[in-house]
């Protein structure tokens, strides 16, 4: 017995109570993520719906392909599939670029573990080209699409709040360099910037030519270091990963920051043009 407000109760009674309180709190906190649920957007739902499908076919394959993931430490194992795959021809090149086609249209997936694994299966340049084919036609059909379809396209694609710190594009006298710089710098949103790009003036076959380039040193970096675990290179590996991490890092931390001054110079100079018009 316990005394509660001096009545004496039992104690299984003050338990019973208190798994009734945590009850009662868990079932308030459902109802309350459910009406929140409730209030997101249909188009919110589908992409949420479609980001947990995917995730939960990815865990699936990669269970089921485990062993043989465990199995590819071994590099006998590793050159098995790896002829498995270049058996293909052509045709397993083409599957290869078109995944990096899916992975720059939708961003689902991270662009470096496809890079990584373009220079184990076809060396440093080969995955190269494969990753940059795949860039370039994402590139084309998000631009294409964008025109065609408008603004409305963008905002079903990407969160639009994301795109307002772009504004700055538009109008822009150096845009191709600003282009070039976003490209090649690492951290920056890139699926945001090709989407919210083909709404500005550029020229298209310009676009293409600058993104292509300025995507080149981060392939090239991760088809190089899927090179060296193919060849079982672990320092050159290692010293790959540690210097484009850093320089990820510097530019996840700067990009705010290098954002922020071209809108500061394009406010700037659309002041200066205001004040002596011609």
């Amino acid at each position: 017995m316990i005394e509660r407000h001096g009545i004496s109760v039992p104690l299984s009674y003050d338990f019973a109570h208190i798994a009734y309180v945590q009850a009662d709190r868990r079932k308030a906190a459902l109802s309350k993520l459910i009406a929140k649920f409730k209030s997101v957007p249909r188009k919110d739902k589908i992409k949420f719906g479609i980001f947990i499908a995917f995730i939960l076919i990815t865990i699936t394959v990669a269970l089921f392909l485990l062993p043989n993931i465990i199995a590819l430490k071994d590099k006998v194992n590793r050159d098995l599939l790896k002829d498995q795959i270049l058996s293909f021809g052509v045709w397993g090149w083409l599957i290869f670029a078109a995944l990096q086609v899916f992975q720059i249209i939708f961003a689902v997936i991270p662009g470096e573990p496809i890079e990584v694994i373009g220079g184990l299966l076809y060396g440093p340049w080969g995955g190269l080209f494969a990753c940059l084919l795949g860039s370039l036609i994402g590139t084309v059909l998000i631009y294409y699409l964008v025109k065609l379809l408008g603004y409305s396209f963008v905002s079903n694609m990407i969160d639009i709040k994301k795109t307002e710190k772009f504004k700055f594009l538009h109008n822009n006298k150096k845009l191709n360099l600003i282009i070039f710089i976003l490209f090649f710098i690492p951290g920056t949103p890139k699926d945001v910037l090709s989407y919210v790009i083909p709404l500005t003036d550029v020229k298209p076959l310009q676009y293409f030519a600058i993104t292509t380039i300025a995507r080149i040193p981060s392939i090239i970096t991760s088809t190089f270091a899927g090179s060296a675990i193919d060849n079982e290179k672990w320092l050159e590996m290692i010293l790959i990963f540690i210097i484009t991490g850093a320089v990820a890092v510097l530019g996840i931390v700067f990009n705010d920051k290098i954002i922020a001054f071209f809108s500061r110079n394009k406010h700037h100079e659309m002041g200066k043009a205001e004040n002596h018009p011609k």
